[in-house]
């Protein structure tokens, strides 16, 4: 009979502890080791911190988290059941690196934090600008603009960018600007090579390598040729005559009193299309309907003057 007692008694205390073992009561998680990981990193690279060996005493699952700021303003990450993490600072300094672990399933049994390691983020090297873009076959005297991409930074490190214009020949640059777009006009036809360069702002010492080139072709810019003719009329022996002919800069032409003088024009440039046109006054106070006047009617083309005067005029046309 005490045989059998003892066998009850012992059933039960093992039951209450498996019962035990399933709650959070009394449960302790021990401290994780100190993470372990790069010690100088740069500043918006991604790098792996580990840590691990917390055991809770009733051997449950455990989750971790990190605190990457933890002298400071304790940048914390997610819990996770996976003992390790990637970080990446935005910016420079230096930074402790702590590790805490719980229950899983009890997530108010925390463990004590780890010991810090102790990281230094740096800011390295500027990196090059990429490639600059804009247009590759431009004139002389035109205004363009050439842009690059903005490299990384962080707000108390802002960079600021500056190009070459003949990065081939002579190297001209321009001055240093928070824009990546800055304007370019060449006076001399030619090839020449637009790079991009990076600095700090307050570290003007850490300045980039010149960014890929890009080629530009600078064509000489050719003042568009217009040509005239003029169509006269001029009185016969009982009857009139029109002509018309090129007009000739410096030469006279007769024209019958009261008859019209018509200027015709047409335009043409090696370099691209003539879109407007304008008239510019004659002398001797001539006025010619839409002088002055932009005009991109490019089939309206000539202009009509009633001479009602037996008088000259001179005056030119361009």
């Amino acid at each position: 009979m005490r045989y059998v007692l003892f066998i009850v008694c012992l059933a039960v205390v093992v039951g209450v502890s498996c019962l035990d073992n399933t709650s959070g009561v009394g449960e302790t998680v021990t401290t994780p080791d100190q993470p372990a990981g790069p010690d100088t990193v740069l500043f918006r690279q991604p790098n792996e911190f580990r840590s691990g060996g917390a055991v809770s005493s009733k051997d449950h699952a455990l989750e971790y988290r990190f605190d990457f700021d933890a002298s400071n303003n304790h940048d914390y990450s997610g819990w996770r059941t996976e003992p390790s993490v990637v970080k990446t600072w935005p910016d420079s300094g230096f930074f402790q690196v702590k590790a805490q672990a719980r229950c899983a399933k009890h997530t108010g049994n925390t463990s004590l934090w780890s010991a810090p390691k102790q990281v230094a983020v740096i800011l390295g090297g500027v990196p090059a600008p990429e490639t600059p873009t804009g247009p590759v076959v431009v004139w002389t005297d035109s205004i363009e603009t050439y842009c690059t991409v903005r490299v990384p930074n962080s707000d108390l490190h802002a960079v600021e960018y500056r190009f070459d214009f003949d990065a081939a020949g002579a190297h001209y640059y321009s001055i240093w600007m928070d824009s990546t777009c800055q304007e370019m006009s060449w006076i001399d036809s030619g090839d020449y090579v637009v790079k991009a360069q990076a600095r700090r702002v307050n570290d003007t010492d850490a300045v980039s390598s010149w960014s890929p080139a890009l080629a530009v072709t600078v064509n000489q810019y050719t003042v568009p040729k217009i040509h005239f003719s003029i169509t006269t009329t001029k009185i016969g022996l009982g009857n009139s005559i029109t002509t018309t002919e090129p007009y000739i800069p410096g030469q006279s032409y007769t024209v019958g009193v009261c008859r019209p003088l018509t200027i015709s024009y047409h335009g043409s440039s090696p370099w691209s299309p003539i879109r407007k046109y304008q008239f510019f006054p004659l002398t001797l106070g001539v006025y010619l309907d839409g002088q002055r006047e932009w005009t991109t009617d490019l089939a309206d083309t000539s202009r009509v003057i009633d001479f009602c005067a037996n008088q000259f005029y001179s005056g030119a046309f361009r």
